[in-house]
């Protein structure tokens, strides 16, 4: 699924925040008025977030392959963007009261059936506790726990040594978080088992 930036222009003051703000650079100025480029967003919401007269508006593209029959039974059930924990804010729009499903990077390239098994209406997020600089996320995680309220937490990690220590930040950010949570934790297998 791609999406595209739509301004109205009745409502935009040509500040240019959008500009400023857009990592993608989906917004271009044109005789002196912005305007955005259909092709390349990735739903990030930056942009709507920041924009100060509420004219940004994302919508949906769905995406070329997907035309006729090629991709029918093998849709992506992944919704909210961006998914890394690096990248996400913990007042991005998608996490209240949501279903959480934080994964570990490899998690997904090592169990065949991860869209359909784990994803399917919740809002993912992945990380990897060995490669990330990731000293920041327990309390990230701390302050989405304290505002997003969520429905429920699932965690999957890989059956390795390095990937328990996503277990552990988990860990530590419910206690950061002083909340009495409670998640589910499933472990996969690098030939593609569950353990749980």
């Amino acid at each position: 699924m791609k999406f595209q930036a739509v301004i109205n222009t009745d409502r935009c003051m040509n500040c240019r925040q959008c500009l400023r703000i857009c990592q993608e650079h989906m917004f271009i100025e044109v005789n002196g008025h912005t305007a955005a480029i259909k092709d390349g967003c990735s739903g990030c919401n930056e942009c709507v977030t920041h924009c100060p007269c509420a004219a940004i508006e994302l919508t949906k593209k769905e995406c070329w392959c997907c035309e006729g029959d090629c991709c029918d039974g093998n849709d992506s059930e992944l919704y909210n963007w961006p998914v890394h924990l690096s990248m996400i804010s913990s007042d991005n729009r998608y996490l209240p009261h949501a279903d959480l499903l934080l994964a570990a990077d490899c998690a997904a390239y090592a169990y065949a059936d991860f869209h359909k098994e784990f994803m399917i209406d919740k809002v993912v997020l992945i990380a990897c506790p060995k490669n990330d600089a990731n000293h920041t996320y327990a309390k990230k995680l701390a302050d989405m726990f304290r505002k997003a309220d969520f429905h429920s937490i699932q965690i999957v990690r890989m059956n390795s040594d390095c990937c328990m220590s996503l277990k552990m930040l988990v860990d530590e950010a419910v206690q950061l978080s002083g909340l009495p949570i409670q998640y589910h934790e499933v472990v996969v297998s690098n030939d593609g088992c569950i353990y749980e």
